[in-house]
């Protein structure tokens, strides 16, 4: 990874049919939309690719569409970004539902790995991390779906997918994920279970907000909330790329708070 990757998030704000439902399965057909978007000998790309360099997921504020996409590397930022925040892309049809979505509003966040490290790794941050799953979430072991968070699940995830994109500074080993099990524990949860709807499959996930403390030495502490802020990026979980696993960090008054 260059010297000048950095994560980068795009919020699309869109207006649809009011007369028709709306919510967080949109996006795996937003997804389609996208591949539209971009040139095809990337998407083919994409497709071959293990490592995910995008995350997208909706979510439905009052009445409007909040359609986010991430991107995580530089090439994704220059092929995807470059798509969306184009001045002529101002609407989305979604053929499967006669449906056009129109775009309201862009808004546009960056944030370097320097910034994180620096941010969040060297900082002072407080031993309790509240974390929000704003989109469908579930995790995959042994083969089967795992619908309830747990503290291996949860850094294991954030750590994989920081590593598949900052080379220059990989994190995860199974001594710090052993440590984060012994010292870290969820000790409030509010959650739900539901499905993810993608091309007639349903799978099982969860959606709420879970309260993380951790009792280890203060450079775990920093890592934790450099790995959570690195997640509302790249997603948590499985199938980040089509929809799920957004994920936001709260404060204790339910605002979004991001570590700072």
């Amino acid at each position: 990874m260059g010297e000048y990757e950095m994560p980068v998030s795009l919020k699309i704000r869109l207006v649809g049919d009011p007369g028709k439902k709306h919510g967080s399965y949109l996006a795996s057909m937003l997804h389609g939309a996208l591949m539209e978007q971009i040139e095809s000998r990337y998407v083919e790309k994409l497709h071959k690719s293990e490592i995910h360099p995008f995350s997208q997921y909706v979510t439905i504020q009052k009445d409007q569409i909040v359609w986010t996409v991430n991107c995580l590397t530089k090439e994704a930022e220059d092929i995807i970004l470059s798509a969306l925040e184009a001045k002529t892309f101002t609407s989305i049809y979604l053929s499967h539902r006669d449906e056009t979505l129109f775009i309201q509003e862009k808004e546009r966040k960056e944030c370097s790995f320097p910034e994180l490290i620096n941010d969040y790794y060297f900082g002072e941050k407080r031993n309790l991390l509240n974390i929000r799953f704003v989109s469908p979430t579930a995790f995959k072991s042994g083969g089967e779906y795992c619908i309830f968070p747990s503290i291996r699940l949860i850094f294991q995830s954030l750590m994989l997918k920081y590593d598949a994109c900052c080379e220059e500074n990989h994190v995860f080993s199974e001594e710090i994920l052993a440590h984060y099990e012994k010292y870290a524990r969820i000790i409030r949860y509010r959650l739900r279970s539901v499905s993810f709807h993608m091309e007639g499959v349903h799978i099982p996930a969860f959606t709420g907000d879970v309260t993380i403390k951790i009792n280890g030495p203060q450079p775990m502490v920093n890592m934790a909330w450099m790995l959570a802020e690195f997640g509302t990026f790249s997603g948590i979980g499985i199938k980040t790329g089509l929809g799920m696993g957004g994920m936001e960090i709260m404060d204790g008054t339910d605002k979004k708070n991001g570590g700072r």
